[in-house]
């Protein structure tokens, strides 16, 4: 009995978001192994988690969402013909991969009357089977999991985000970007067409996401300002921190709609779903990737000419995406030039994999090592770990960071007071190119004791350092309420275990007493 109340008190203080986290650990390839400069280092290194988290951390108050980097992946590219149960099933940990905006394919099989990820109408028998069937469907070349629909992906979205919230993990929390193509189905093995859309609109699966208005009576406000989209486009967005400490985490969005006309209105869902113009997605995310221009000395900044007679113009356009192609997909330096450039990344060939990287069992294309490109802040194997007092440094010949003694005597990186957009020019004689400490210069950018926390200004700390109390609270909470499961069901278990006891004790007591009191009577017996 204590053997089992003590595996049942390990059981339930594993909260299922403990649960979750430990899974994709485990599930996830534990070494990045693709041809960067950070082949070999875990994915929990310090080498990066803390430059991605400096990047998210810069992002917080700095600019507004619209500015930030997202490294963006097609699904599409993820699963090329295969939708298979197990496929399927490892759909999250592309979110603990890094990325950022994740385009979907959604596909509305008005036979089935579902919204799925598989491209192809499954036979009703088969789709109606029972959720814990993991039997696939060969449709062609597809593979598909009859059972698996839109409803069970956003599970999964909603697993990671809880996983990684402000109350759970703010050291990992960021904001999720999800953008839905519809389509209709194949239906060339089953009868159905779009036309017969139900009221299950995606939005009916979607939850906690952001509102496209800033009505009162919403949880999240997506935008500073009320505005119609169509006729303001890049009116100012929020920042990083405003949204996540309204617990909003996820913005969804349309791209691409191929149904058939009046098959589905979009504006119906326009209060959860942003449109395509909104989080430019869609064909605005079409700009292939053009290495020529990305080496010129401009590097075709992603300016924005057509908006500068608007109310609210901008030099540059928002959320600017430069994506690749199947036939030349992106590569680390071509990631960083793009990233350089001021372009988010947009992933959509279906392998990643370099004649010189070596395999991992459960990332063969790569996929966890594109993320690794978009670092742009730390220089690899920085920032250097240690207990004294670091303050950031920039290099002169690649404009990374590394991190150094705040003693140490450097020429300082200074921008103009009236005019953010002047940096003072560094200007080195080429003596002066001979000696590294000539090449450094501090920025405007310091740590605690452990190098882990990194701040803009002196006497400032982490943000998210903050919140670790309410995580705390959080685990004590749920340990408290485990512990009052563990008492109930310890209680129950004796009172199961007592009551049968008792039962026993009362049918020997019987038995005894019935035997002593026969051994008792006296039989007369008749001679034969």
């Amino acid at each position: 009995m204590v053997q089992w109340a003590f595996q049942l008190s390990l059981l339930l203080l594993l909260s299922p978001v403990d649960c979750a986290l430990a899974s994709q650990l485990f599930s996830l390839p534990s070494v990045y192994t693709g041809a960067t400069p950070y082949q070999g280092l875990y994915f929990d290194s310090t080498n990066v988690t803390i430059p991605l988290r400096t990047q998210r951390d810069l992002l917080v108050r700095n600019v507004t969402i619209d500015r930030g980097l997202w490294p963006a992946l097609s699904l599409s590219s993820y699963f090329g013909t295969d939708f298979s149960a197990q496929k399927l099933s490892d759909v999250e940990q592309v979110l603990w991969m890094g990325y950022s905006r994740i385009i979907l394919d959604l596909y509305w099989d008005a036979g089935n009357t579902q919204w799925q990820l598989c491209p192809f109408s499954i036979p009703v028998q088969q789709s109606s089977s029972s959720s814990n069937t993991t039997d696939d469907v060969q449709l062609g070349k597809y593979k598909c999991a009859p059972w698996y629909t839109f409803h069970h992906f956003m599970d999964a979205v909603n697993q990671f985000l809880t996983s990684t919230d402000l109350g759970t993990s703010p050291s990992d929390t960021n904001i999720l970007f999800l953008i839905l193509n519809l389509h209709e189905v194949n239906t060339s093995s089953s009868s159905g067409s779009a036309s017969s859309l139900p009221v299950n609109t995606p939005s009916a699966f979607i939850a906690n996401s952001t509102t496209p208005s800033t009505s009162s009576g919403s949880s999240s406000v997506a935008r500073d300002t009320v505005t119609d989209s169509t006729t303001h486009p890049n009116l100012p967005w929020p920042n990083w921190l405003d949204l996540v400490k309204q617990g909003v985490q996820l913005l969804v969005g349309f791209g691409e709609n191929t149904l058939p006309d009046h098959a589905y209105d979009t504006s119906q869902d326009a209060d959860t779903i942003f449109n395509s113009t909104d989080l430019r997605t869609g064909w605005y995310m079409h700009t292939a990737a053009n290495l020529t221009q990305l080496s010129s000395p401009d590097c075709a900044l992603p300016r924005n000419t057509s908006l500068e007679n608007t109310t609210y113009a901008s030099p540059y356009d928002p959320w600017p995406y430069l994506r690749d192609t199947r036939s030349a997909p992106f590569t680390y330096n071509t990631i960083q030039k793009a990233v350089n450039c001021g372009y988010s990344p947009f992933f959509t060939a279906s392998n990643y994999t370099a004649s010189n990287a070596t395999f991992a069992v459960n990332d063969t294309a790569h996929w966890a090592d594109n993320v690794l490109g978009s670092i742009w802040t730390w220089d690899v194997s920085e920032p250097k770990m240690g207990t004294n007092p670091r303050c950031a440094m920039m290099q002169e010949w690649n404009g990374r960071w590394r991190a150094g003694d705040c003693t140490t005597l450097l020429r300082v990186a200074c921008r103009h007071v009236n005019d953010t957009s002047k940096d003072r020019a560094i200007d080195l004689t080429d003596t002066d190119r001979d000696e590294l400490l000539h090449r450094l210069f501090w920025i405007n950018l310091n740590s605690g004791t452990d190098g882990s926390c990194w701040v803009v200004g002196l006497n400032e700390s982490c943000w998210w350092l903050n919140n670790v109390g309410q995580r705390y609270q959080r685990l004590v909470k749920t340990s408290a309420i485990a512990g009052v499961i563990i008492l109930i069901l310890v209680g129950i278990f004796a009172w199961v275990k007592c009551a049968r006891w008792w039962r026993n004790r009362k049918a020997q007591i019987r038995k005894h007493f019935i035997k002593d009191l026969l051994a008792r009577r006296e039989y007369v017996t008749v001679p034969a």
